[in-house]
């Protein structure tokens, strides 16, 4: 969000909506991305309609979000860091179930009175009948990386939050986010 835009809330951008429904633009990298599928979820949870602009990537979208051509933009937030701490851009809310540790701030969707919760992550994978042995030795790789000092430093200067999960738990956490993100492409008709 421009940091001169009259949205300076989710609340803001769901009244301008409801107001003239259609009406407020938002850009996205692409239909069926992250940001697509989570915005998709807050006009049904909140019940407004949006106007989806869908570009080539976050890069075309951030000149048209800078030009004041959109009413927002649904991108990572690492993506926006540097104009965020520069003031150019305002962060109004996060996607994620928990606030981003560079904007404390900065209030999920949830708090905000908008009860979605569309996560970005990332995670090693390997084919299906991968010995055990292997798989347990690229675990024990894949923690010790995320606890190193190089690492850790690479992500907190990028703005990416590192969350370490074992096997089990990462792949819960995939199977339930593929379950959401699927009834969201479903209701989209994607």
């Amino acid at each position: 969000m421009l940091a001169n835009s009259p949205y300076k809330t989710i609340a803001d951008v769901l009244v301008g909506a409801r107001k003239e429904p259609g009406a407020v633009s938002y850009g996205t990298s692409g239909i069926g991305s992250i940001p697509h599928l989570g915005t998709a979820d807050i006009e049904a949870a909140a019940k407004v309609q949006l106007n989806h602009v869908a570009y080539k990537g976050d890069g075309p979208m951030m000149q048209d979000l800078l030009g004041g051509r959109l009413g927002f933009g649904a991108v990572l937030a690492s993506s926006v860091r540097a104009q965020v701490q520069a003031g150019t851009l305002r962060l109004l809310a996060v996607y994620s179930d928990q606030r981003h540790p560079h904007f404390p701030a900065v209030p999920t969707l949830t708090e905000s009175g908008v009860p979605v919760v569309q996560l970005s992550f990332g995670g090693l994978l390997a084919p299906a009948k991968t010995p055990t042995a292997v798989l347990d030795k690229l675990q024990a790789a894949c923690e010790r990386a995320v606890k190193s000092p190089g690492y850790v430093d690479w992500a907190a200067k990028a703005g990416q939050v590192v969350e370490y999960q074992p096997a089990e738990a990462f792949g819960r956490k995939l199977r339930e986010d593929s379950r959401a993100k699927a009834a969201t492409i479903q209701r989209l008709g994607l």
